[in-house]
């Protein structure tokens, strides 16, 4: 069984698509400083409802990840508050 590693990362702070995520391994997270924060991604280019992958709160401080995940839409995240969005991906 192979194991599946991250290549490439990004932290994002503005709501969007995340660049490369088409049909390659990803794995997805949030990064608070001094206050709580949240973010949403969807399995799409856009927020459509219906194709919500996983909403993320945390409080400040803290730093999670989840994943892998493959979507051939590619990913999105929306609703970033007071926190970075952490994207790792598997390119290549």
């Amino acid at each position: 069984m192979a194991i599946i590693v991250p290549n490439t990362a990004s932290s994002i702070t503005a709501n969007g698509c995340i660049v490369g995520s088409e049909n390659v391994w990803a794995w997805i997270g949030l990064r608070t400083a001094g206050a709580s924060g949240s973010a949403t991604f969807y399995t799409t280019t856009a927020c459509t409802s219906g194709c919500e992958l996983m909403s993320i709160a945390l409080s400040p401080h803290q730093v999670t990840m989840f994943g892998p995940y493959n979507s051939p839409c590619g990913l999105y995240v929306t609703g970033i508050t007071t926190a970075s969005a952490l994207a790792w991906l598997k390119r290549g």
